[in-house]
């Protein structure tokens, strides 16, 4: 069963899945200033992305973290909705999972003190695993994909 792990903005999915054995990266730019043309985005590019890796397949995807600017909010879970649902009509099973469970289970530890001390264990961790060097987006894209391989070896799903 082919894994995806999607990081994602209101502006960008990172979409992480396997390549020759390793991991590979595509950023699919989502933003636009109507919500409606950004679901019809997600569901074309992600959509694309998935019938060319084939299936079946899972997908994992972060559950949105609450913020103070509430349509933000809004906007993430209607991003959300739109890659689940695209997952799922793609015949792809489709996961949303707590960030810090993610973390916790692929770098060993889901919270740190400090801005961004998370964000920096991912990326040192990604660039100790795989040496690479990524953005945020995309070395978290590589952790929630690295969850995704854990459930299906794991056999968490079928």
């Amino acid at each position: 069963m082919l894994a995806m792990g999607v990081d994602f903005s209101t502006k960008a999915l990172h979409c992480c899945f396997e390549n020759d054995g390793h991991p590979q990266i595509a950023r699919l730019e989502i933003a636009n200033a109507e919500i409606e043309v950004t679901i019809s985005l997600v569901f074309d590019l992600l959509g694309g992305l998935i019938k060319t890796l084939g299936d079946p397949g899972i997908l994992v995807v972060e559950r949105p973290w609450s913020g103070t600017n509430a349509r933000s909010v809004v906007k993430l879970g209607q991003v959300q909705g739109a890659i689940l649902a695209t997952a799922y009509a793609h015949g792809w099973i489709a996961r949303e999972v707590d960030p810090s469970s993610i973390r916790k289970a692929i770098v060993g530890q889901g919270t740190a003190k400090g801005k961004g001390a998370i964000k920096q264990i991912v990326q040192d961790w990604v660039k100790m695993v795989y040496k690479m060097e990524l953005s945020e987006d995309a070395a978290d894209a590589v952790v929630i994909w690295e969850y995704a391989r854990l459930l299906v070896r794991t056999s968490l799903v079928s």
